[in-house]
């Protein structure tokens, strides 16, 4: 794992000063800022307040940000907008991105269909990748890297965007190595580290990084980015040693993870990943009052937020409200209608409900999203099983055995 510690992280997450200079290079950094914090409201804000000559340069974060506060038509409305403009090819590309978002995938296809693959620089081809990993177009995909260049191949956020793409595949080792590679080529660049964040799923990784982050938190000043990362860190292992029976284990990290949001609070007030963290360490903690209204904030500071929708619907599901729970995942696929967690949550509540061809159907989309996943065939077998058609439940559970990787000596010892 690459090192993403050093002395050049921010000292403080403070909001941007409204002062700051108009200069074009200052203003995207501070939207890309803004755009790490999930402050969405902030860059519509800003975004109003730029002069007519300068909206142009940022205008596609505007049907970005827009989305991401819940506002569809008019995010549809301005994305649409953006293809037709003299806007940059990257602009447009994030434009059809966030159309096939919205369910306009004719559109996006339309669009994207007419680029010239031979002449995307290194940029543009990773923003195509993930224009193509948003509608799901996989054969497109293929097709884009068997024609790339050694140069393009070799970009870092080129094989960032690959590696999003083998974690659809389920080819977690190779998407590992290649965001690893994108880390050292990139060592001051937050993406790479988002990537970890995002799939950080064995118990290695997320010991590695607990004891980065130990050694780098007892220095004095450590910033509260490192904090948040730190407490994100005890709370993933806190679960994974939920998972196997290690009580004991587990909530000795959330307590230590308590103390983390209690030092960080005052600071993190307006920081949505704080509200995220604060919505997971109450839920582990069984606090149901302070989870519900730890969602809410996370919510008004960032609607699009998956693990809002996410524990909520559980909670609605635990207490056998069903329609609530079933609109509340509704909700979350109107921002992320590529989230195969989403389908896979909603087919385990149809089957709970014995709604069975309505939980294959959701099922059925997951697959499409994430093919290789030995987990969704598991559910598979289980729907199979509720229905009795027991040649489709062992068809399931032999792909899903075919996918189950073979334990090494390595994953042996770690089970110990």
């Amino acid at each position: 794992m690459p090192v993403f510690l050093d002395e050049s992280l921010p000292k403080s997450m403070n909001l941007i000063d409204e002062k700051s200079s108009h200069d074009e290079k200052e203003i995207r950094k501070e939207f890309n800022s803004l755009k790490e914090l999930h402050r969405f409201d902030l860059i519509l804000s800003k975004f109003e307040s730029l002069p007519p000559n300068q909206k142009k340069a940022f205008f596609s974060y505007y049907p970005l940000s827009l989305f991401n506060r819940g506002q569809f038509d008019e995010a549809k409305i301005q994305a649409l907008s953006c293809l037709k403009d003299h806007l940059g090819l990257s602009a447009k590309i994030e434009c059809a991105t966030l159309l096939a978002k919205l369910n306009e995938n004719a559109k996006a296809k339309s669009f994207l269909g007419k680029i010239d693959q031979s002449k995307l620089n290194g940029t543009q081809t990773s923003l195509l990748i993930y224009a193509f990993l948003a509608l799901k177009d996989y054969p497109a995909i293929e097709s884009l890297l068997g024609s790339l260049k050694e140069p393009i191949k070799e970009d870092p956020l080129v094989k960032l965007a690959i590696a999003y793409y083998l974690m659809r595949l389920s080819n977690n080792e190779e998407a590992f190595d290649l965001a690893e590679k994108a880390a050292i080529a990139l060592p001051n660049d937050s993406r790479p580290l988002n990537f970890f964040k995002k799939f950080e799923g064995r118990e290695d990784i997320i010991k590695g990084q607990k004891a980065l982050y130990e050694d780098f938190l007892s220095r004095e000043n450590a910033p509260l980015e490192a904090k948040l990362d730190y407490l994100r860190i005890l709370l993933e292992l806190s679960i994974f040693y939920s998972k196997k029976g290690s009580v004991n284990d587990s909530k000795a990290l959330l307590s230590k993870a308590s103390i983390y949001l209690a030092e960080t609070a005052d600071e993190a007030s307006q920081i949505p990943e704080w509200w995220r963290l604060k919505v997971l360490y109450s839920y582990l903690n069984n606090d149901l009052g302070e989870t519900e209204n730890s969602i809410t904030t996370l919510h008004k500071l960032n609607p699009a937020e998956w693990t809002g929708y996410h524990i909520k619907a559980l909670l609605e599901d635990e207490h056998n409200n069903f329609n609530e729970a079933l609109e509340t995942l509704q909700k979350a696929l109107k921002f992320e209608s590529d989230n195969p967690e989403i389908y896979e949550q909603l087919a385990l509540l149809f089957l709970k409900n014995n709604q069975i061809e309505k939980a294959k159907e959701s099922l059925n989309k997951a697959i499409e999203i994430m093919p290789n996943s030995a987990k969704l065939y598991l559910l598979g077998n289980k729907i199979a099983l509720k229905e009795q058609n027991m040649k489709e439940a062992e068809a399931y559970l032999n792909k899903a055995s075919d996918l189950t990787p073979k334990k090494t000596d390595k994953d042996s010892n770690l089970d110990e």
